[in-house]
């Protein structure tokens, strides 16, 4: 008897071990989202951080997804950040394995000259989200390079509950515009 709250402990464990692997944004068992599921970037002004949430209509797995614009640096460097789907549950700590029905997306800012800033903790805040960067960089992410050619990103997540197909909308990388004042990059930069 005086070994059953190790035994209830360790059942827990290994019953939470296969949850904690499921992929950010993927169906609870009984859950059925209709795909695909659109996630637009809004447009906003320019240096304001662009943010959408959505409230969803069950139970998926917390996490994050996250698009990368720069992919020399490391995926989970969030300055390299394009764009971050963040699975949550108001109320509850940001952890896989961890049920989640609202999805906020936040896209990065731009400085002066028009290159990313990536996604900084201001961005999260900007956007209602009550987490960190700490909370969400230490996260098993999803991590996909940004497509460089539209808007589509599509991500499929797959879990127990079946499978959900995202599609995240995002404006393609640009890299650095030429700003010599005969160029269109001069007068890009001059109107963003």
């Amino acid at each position: 008897m005086r070994h059953l709250p190790f035994l209830l402990g360790a059942a827990l464990l290994l019953s939470a071990g296969p949850a904690l692997a499921q992929a950010p944004g993927s169906p609870f068992p009984g859950c059925a989202i209709p795909g695909p599921f659109i996630i637009d970037e809004p447009p906003g002004p320019a240096g304001e951080v662009e943010h959408n949430t959505y409230n969803l209509p069950c139970f998926v797995y917390a996490g994050a997804v996250v698009l990368v614009e720069d992919t020399t640096r490391p995926s989970n460097d969030p300055h390299s950040w394009s764009d971050v789907l963040v699975f949550w549950y108001p109320g509850i700590a940001l952890q896989p394995g961890q049920p989640a029905n609202v999805a906020t997306y936040v896209s990065d800012t731009e400085d002066a000259t028009g290159h990313s800033n990536g996604i900084t903790d201001a961005d999260l805040a900007a956007a209602g989200l009550p987490f960190t960067l700490a909370d969400i960089v230490p996260l098993p992410n999803i991590y996909m390079p940004e497509n460089p050619l539209g808007p589509d990103n599509p991500y499929l997540a797959a879990g127990p509950g079946g499978q959900v197909q995202y599609i995240l909308h995002s404006d393609p990388p640009e890299g650095p515009v030429p700003t010599d004042l005969t160029t269109w990059g001069h007068l890009k930069a001059h109107y963003r």
